[in-house]
């Protein structure tokens, strides 16, 4: 080669190089990523499949939740009180200890009301009788519900309310 043409290609060769140098380094692809969970995804664990030690722990939870909710009477839970038009008028949250050893109690929200002080409240007298159950208590003016036991674990009767009757209907919510 002449000496003219391999002085140029050398010169072409350091240029190409110095040239190469300035660019960004070439980026390596990277695997793909899962999105990340969103918490209104279900089914979609953030940290995989749980483990055998996972599994055992909330079994172990699930079995005493079990255990607990063997410990409440057939009261114990939330209730809705309905009028003739389905219409909801009162939840209620019971305490129902199956052993019979303490009292029934619970707690009542108005839901013809704003949320305020003047629409909840504490049950001032509830009683079961055989087949009936009784509900007392002030609401701004003394409310009064007597129901029956239906055969599907719903009771229906009638509330007193200001003076004014009202029929009833007491489902779990």
């Amino acid at each position: 080669m002449r000496p003219a043409v391999l002085s140029l290609l050398i010169g072409l060769i350091a240029v190409s190089v110095a040239w190469a140098q300035t660019l960004p380094p070439a980026s390596s692809p990277t695997p793909s990523e899962p999105p990340p969970t969103r918490l209104e995804q279900t089914g979609v664990s953030p940290d995989g499949p749980p483990s055998d030690r996972d599994m055992a722990w909330d079994n172990r939870i699930r079995s005493s939740v079990t255990a607990a909710q063997g410990l409440q009477g057939p009261l114990d839970g939330r209730w809705q009180l309905y009028d003739a038009t389905n219409r909801g008028l009162y939840i209620f949250q019971m305490v129902d200890p199956a052993s019979g050893k303490g009292p029934l109690e619970g707690v009542w929200r108005d839901l013809r009301r704003p949320a305020g002080s003047l629409a909840y409240g504490v049950v001032a007298y509830l009683s079961r009788g055989e087949s009936t159950l009784t509900i007392g208590f002030n609401a701004g003016a003394g409310v009064s519900i007597v129901l029956q036991a239906l055969a599907d674990g719903v009771w229906s009767g009638e509330m007193t309310e200001n003076g004014v009757k009202t029929p009833v209907t007491l489902r779990r919510r």
